[in-house]
């Protein structure tokens, strides 16, 4: 198993600037680094090799490091929020499941996870729709609908609750209805116990959970979601998308979050008069076609109400946040090339590797006196291609892989220890090849592994970017 990895904070750095790098230490509690320039990168026996110069600077000797985690899965925060028990309310949203069996996932949440108080709003792992309502540890109540959703369909969801009778009301209803499918619910029920208001952030997508991680995510799209005080039919969705709103709708709007806004920012507009404005984690896919999309306009900037849903997926991830292991500040002299923070923790060996290479690449000063001593040659340094093959380990898990490559695939501790952590993210190919759909962009990598980033729905995601590179030639 692989005992050390990171990443940069960037890719591309100039002579004179500082880098930080980001370290996992698996093993013990202390790391060598060292930077290098990297001569030969391809570890081939019938090749040169590796090849590596050491590039002395202050940063040379041995660091105090720790495992460091990602905590993956996007979802949006609402900080700081109103008590939402504190009274009758009703949660309208739609939503759009991809994965409605892959087990436990939050739509709504108010939770107080180390209290086990509040309530979740979400699918349950039969693909109900279902509310669960915390009295305190060991005390809980779930209602289900009694029908599973279909995957990739659009439902408008209704659930009502009044605290002070313990009256709640869960409903679901397709947009499309199909022969022969009987998906849509209307349940009724009453929670056995008493229940008292918590203070906490709302949660769309995600759940707090007692190690204080985000978790039970939601896979799908969800589009305006509407929190109202008092109890509320179903229907009441439709008054909303109406020239005028009944009055009477308007004045118990909690909050009602319009994603067809500052869809370029990872801002969730409240449209609603008290602003509770949210903010997305990890990089869910914005400007994803909504249940209004009629295939009229494909250009989500001219018809935003038509792309105002949100797609959420459990393995999302933007940045993975580590904290930074150790820093330095280039010398000015050094040559532009491609260069690597060798990072060791101990001998590898048939067991476990070690060490790890985290690549960056130095360019030429972007303004220099003297431009005749300028390179001759340019290198265009290929980052783009290396973020899509990141974390590509679908030698491991695709069906048929070896098939494909008409070859045994060999795979060795940084594989292994990829599969043992998919929080990392995917690669690209993993989106085309797995069965669940992807949609990661991974701070996270090495010389060999690099970085991943990929969105699994297509519209509205965004290009890596390439960084150039002047090789100096030496």
């Amino acid at each position: 198993m692989l005992k050390i990895t990171g990443y940069p904070d960037r890719y591309s750095v100039a002579p004179g600037e500082k880098i930080d790098f980001k370290i996992s230490l698996e093993e013990g509690d202390a790391f060598d680094a060292r930077i290098v320039r990297v001569v030969h990168g391809d570890c081939n026996p019938d090749g040169p090799g590796l090849k590596f110069r050491h590039v002395a600077t202050a940063l040379d000797g041995k660091h105090p490091g720790r495992p460091q985690r990602v905590d993956a899965g996007s979802y949006m925060i609402v900080d700081p929020a109103p008590p939402v028990l504190s009274g009758p309310f009703t949660f309208l949203a739609k939503i759009w499941p991809t994965l409605p069996l892959r087990g436990e996932q939050t739509i709504f949440a108010q939770w107080d996870a180390m209290e086990e108080r509040g309530l979740r709003i979400g699918i349950a792992a039969n693909g109900n729709l279902a509310l669960t309502i915390g009295g305190g540890r060991g005390v809980s109540h779930t209602l289900t609908s009694g029908k599973a959703m279909l995957p990739r369909q659009w439902y408008t969801i209704a659930v009502s609750f009044d605290p002070a009778s313990g009256n709640a009301t869960l409903g679901q209803a397709p947009l499309q209805r199909y022969a022969l499918v009987d998906d849509g619910s209307e349940v009724i029920s009453r929670i056995p116990f008493a229940l008292s208001t918590i203070e906490a952030p709302i949660f769309l997508a995600g759940c707090p959970e007692s190690g204080g991680d985000i978790g039970v995510h939601f896979d799908g799209k969800i589009e305006a979601p509407t929190l109202l005080a008092g109890i509320h039919v179903p229907s009441s969705h439709e008054p909303f998308n109406q020239s005028l709103t009944p009055l009477e709708l308007s004045n118990a709007v909690i909050a009602r979050w319009d994603f067809s806004r500052e869809m370029e920012s990872d801002r969730c507009i409240d449209v609603g008069p008290f602003g509770r404005h949210g903010r997305l984690v990890h990089l869910p896919a914005r400007a994803m076609k909504g249940s209004k999309w009629t295939g009229d306009e494909h250009d989500w900037r001219r018809k935003p109400e038509h792309y105002d849903a949100i797609h959420f997926h459990h393995d999302d991830v933007y940045d993975a946040g580590w904290e930074t292991s150790v820093s330095v500040t280039l010398p000015k002299d050094i040559k532009s090339g491609p260069y690597a923070l060798h990072v060791s923790c101990g001998t590898s060996d048939e067991s476990a590797t070690r060490e790890d290479y985290l690549a960056f690449f130095v360019r030429p000063p972007r303004r220099q006196q003297d431009r005749s001593a300028r390179p001759k040659v340019a290198f265009l340094a290929p980052t783009a291609s290396y973020i899509a093959y990141a974390n590509h380990g679908e030698h491991i898990t695709a069906r048929g892989a070896e098939l494909q490559m008409n070859r045994l695939l060999p795979f060795g501790h940084s594989d292994l220890y990829l599969y043992d952590h998919p929080e990392l993210g995917g690669s690209l190919f993993r989106t085309v090849l797995a069965s669940v759909p992807q949609a990661d962009e991974l701070r996270t990598g090495a010389l060999l592994h690099g970085r991943g980033v990929q969105n699994g729905d297509v519209a509205g995601a965004d290009e890596p970017d390439a960084d150039g590179v002047l090789s100096d030639g030496h």
